[in-house]
């Protein structure tokens, strides 16, 4: 039991617990720092975008920097949850991602897009190869629950990202007029 000003107090029930397998908590550490260094490089390129579509580019990209924040903390939260302690400088950021940053460089907006997508396909391929190691899921359907919800919103934000990519024609579904 912990003190807390007299009184006593039960600690969370998750934090009770030995840490978990250390594998997964190594797993969502990895899965953090790649989450962190997407949201970063979006903010960056919110930050950074011109061009005659800044205007909805830059809220676009505010909307995701921000479901990316939330998400960065959701897997924190878990990562503490389990009993451990989640990654939290810059400098264990880089040393356990795998995203590739590249500082001081400024794509087209185009460019950027394209960055942001393959940077949350790497992050979906990264959860489908966690979720598919089941025997790490028996005790803890909770965390598995986090990391599926995880990948729902990076399959969403990588359809948005692909919409904004794509051209003119490969979206039109209009039949010719040129018959």
């Amino acid at each position: 039991m912990e003190q807390s000003r007299g009184k006593q107090t039960r600690p969370a029930e998750g934090l009770k617990r030995p840490p978990m397998d250390q594998f997964l908590v190594q797993e969502l550490n990895q899965l953090l720092a790649n989450e962190y260094l997407l949201f970063t490089r979006t903010l960056n390129f919110h930050w950074n975008v011109v061009g005659p579509r800044f205007h909805s580019i830059h809220l676009f990209l505010e909307g995701q920097y921000k479901e990316l924040l939330e998400m960065t903390d959701d897997v924190a939260e878990r990562i503490r949850y389990l009993g451990s302690h989640p990654v939290s400088t810059l400098k264990e950021m880089r040393e356990e991602g795998s995203l590739a940053e590249d500082p001081g460089s400024f794509p087209s907006t185009t460019n950027m897009l394209a960055e942001l997508c393959d940077g949350h396909q790497e992050i979906n391929g990264q959860i489908q190869e966690i979720l598919d190691k089941d025997s790490v899921f028996k005790a803890d359907r909770g965390t598995e629950d986090l990391l599926i919800q995880l990948q729902r919103k990076h399959q969403k934000m990588i359809w948005m990202l692909k919409s904004h990519l794509a051209t003119e024609t490969e979206n039109s579904h209009e039949p010719s007029r040129h018959n």
